[in-house]
């Protein structure tokens, strides 16, 4: 889940309802990548949402909880899962070396008998917005968020931004590493010929520069290309400080795969801050599914 509130601490950002309209997003999908499902010693919240995902008939796959957290990263399914692995990644700077950025995979077995490599990941953000949106309306008029006029950005602002300047490594050069490492890891895992599909929050906005590295690094376009629908919501309650009520509309969110797509949406769930993406992808060596059959994605979101 996510902080929420002034200073990160004092807001209620509601897991146990949370957790439980999670559950009724996800339960009407075969797999599900999660992102930021962090698990930590002195909560249980993680534990009772995977709990359930295992009484509802998925099979989990987390990641340890080291010092203070895991890597937030979690993968369900309905398919059996035949082995597991994570990395964490070596490239990170400024706070977010307190949370272990990583890649969790899961193999699992399709119907036809196929294995599957699912991948979620969860890559570096950014500080702060780019500057021209660093003004905001508030209820007495426009303020300036990075000089700290507002408490709950400006200061936020300036001590992250001081831990990453510390860093010496801007964010946007750690996720071209994390994406090299995520690559990495993909091409160790993965046969020539397997299966495999990566999904998770990458942070990197879709159609600028730095998305063109991910098609030059994995040779395929986004799901979500090149339409790039919105994904991240910098009006939610658990928007972290700094990104709160400017307008931010980009897709910050991928999904990349070398099976058929048939279909492809983004969810308009109020679960997080980043909306869900849902995706029909059909296994290589099945007869072709008629377009009547497939799911619809969003009747799938809102019957659940």
């Amino acid at each position: 889940m996510t902080f929420s509130g002034k200073w990160l601490f004092d807001g209620n950002d509601h897991k146990k309802d949370r957790s439980e309209k999670l559950m009724e997003l996800v339960r009407n999908y075969d797999i599900v990548l999660l992102n930021e499902l962090w698990g930590c010693w002195w909560s249980s919240y993680h534990t009772r949402f995977t709990k359930q995902a295992v009484e509802e008939g998925y099979h989990v796959v987390t990641t340890p909880v080291g010092f203070f957290f895991d890597t937030g990263n979690v993968i369900i399914s309905r398919y059996p899962i035949q082995h597991a692995s994570e990395v964490i990644f070596r490239s990170t700077a400024g706070w977010q070396k307190m949370v272990p950025n990583g890649a969790l995979h899961a193999a699992c077995k399709l119907p036809s008998g196929n294995l599957l490599h699912l991948f979620t990941t969860h890559f570096q953000c950014d500080t702060a917005p780019p500057t021209e949106l660093m003004q905001s309306s508030g209820p007495s008029g426009t303020c300036d968020l990075e000089s700290g006029d507002s408490l709950d950005n400006g200061i936020g602002i300036s001590v992250v931004k001081m831990l990453e300047e510390r860093s010496e490594m801007s964010c946007g050069t750690v996720r071209e590493q994390q994406l090299n490492e995520l690559k990495s890891f993909v091409d160790r895992t993965v046969k020539k010929d397997g299966l495999w599909l990566v999904g998770g929050d990458l942070n990197i906005v879709g159609g600028s520069d730095e998305y063109a590295h991910i098609v030059r690094t994995f040779g395929i376009d986004s799901v979500g290309a090149p339409d790039f629908e919105p994904t991240y919501n910098t009006h939610s309650f658990l928007t972290p400080p700094g990104w709160r009520g400017v307008e931010f509309n980009v897709c910050l969110d991928h999904i990349l795969t070398n099976l058929a797509v048939r279909k492809f949406c983004v969810l308009p769930d109020d679960v997080s801050d980043h909306k869900a993406l849902a995706v029909v992808v059909q296994d290589n060596s099945d007869p072709l599914i008629p377009e009547s059959e497939v799911v619809d994605l969003q009747s799938a979101a809102v019957d659940s």
